[in-house]
């Protein structure tokens, strides 16, 4: 299915691997800054939801930062630095956001043409069952699920262990905005998928991209490689070069290796051998 104006939601399923790591409150004047449209979406959805203005901020004038009251006076705001004296801010910048996980799994129940009581939440909250959708018509309905906080070992080993006691048999997919090798085999016939790969988003809306769907539930043929399609070391530097605008770059070869195979486009899977990403990587560090 192709939409115009259609929103990737890479940045979303970011915003939410933090929180879900951190269980943190963002401002949110820098994911205005990083991805206006998609903050625009999630806040009208609610799953952006405004949590009230800081009382206090870290300095950012000094070397040493330090943590300063936030002081309010007729109509502006500011802080006192025992270097730099009065430090002028706006109310933007005070803003206070977090991530509403029952809104998310609302818009994503709804965009797969679920029932929201049909949800079922497992395994301490980072493992959802959504339901069965047969929204594509023709074939076997399929299972759909919510996961987060995978980079844990525990946490996968429980959601591992939930889908196989707790799951009826698939297919299905597992969708998550966790950053970890998506070809991790599941039991009963269940698929990782990122976020962002199902999902996209329209001005005020998420959707379901069922043509990604059937591809990772195998329904259809890869779409042969075309003239004019990126090659997979373009695909590469072009991963290399998002990751590293987002600050998600690492230092370490071999995590730069396994991220990118993490973020690797379902529609071109599977992504090249560690060692052929490796050489690739190394030569793009090199330009």
């Amino acid at each position: 299915m192709i939409v115009e104006n259609r929103l990737c939601l890479q940045r979303l399923s970011s915003w939410l691997n933090v929180v879900s790591r951190t269980s943190r409150i963002l401002y949110r004047r820098p994911l205005a800054e990083q991805a206006a449209s998609i903050l625009s979406l999630c806040e009208a959805s609610g799953i952006i939801a405004f949590q009230g203005l800081a009382l206090e901020v870290t300095c950012r004038e000094c070397d040493d930062p330090h943590v300063a009251q936030i002081l309010y006076q007729g109509v502006s705001y500011h802080y006192l630095c025992p270097m730099n004296g009065v430090i002028s801010l706006t109310e933007d910048d005070l803003k206070l956001v977090r991530c509403d996980k029952k809104a998310l799994l609302r818009a994503l129940s709804a965009s797969a043409g679920l029932k929201e009581n049909a949800a079922r939440v497992l395994n301490d909250g980072s493992l959802v069952y959504l339901g069965l959708t047969a929204q594509d018509r023709g074939n076997q309905p399929w299972g759909l699920a919510y996961a987060e906080g995978l980079e844990d070992p525990n946490i996968l080993a429980g959601v591992i262990e939930n889908i196989q006691q707790r799951f009826c048999d698939g297919p299905g997919l597992i969708v998550t905005p966790s950053r970890v090798a998506l070809t991790l085999p599941l039991p009963r016939s269940y698929k990782l998928i990122a976020l962002h790969e199902l999902f996209f988003g329209e001005s005020d809306r998420i959707t379901l991209d069922l043509q990604m769907a059937r591809t990772r539930l195998g329904r259809r043929e890869k779409v042969p490689r075309t003239p004019g399609r990126p090659t997979k070391r373009e695909t590469t530097r072009r991963l290399q070069a998002e990751l590293k605008s987002a600050g998600d770059w690492p230092a370490s070869a071999s995590l730069q290796v396994r991220l990118i195979q993490a973020q690797w486009p379902q529609e071109d899977w599977p992504p090249p051998a560690p060692n052929t990403l490796e050489n690739q990587l190394r030569r793009l560090n090199k330009k």
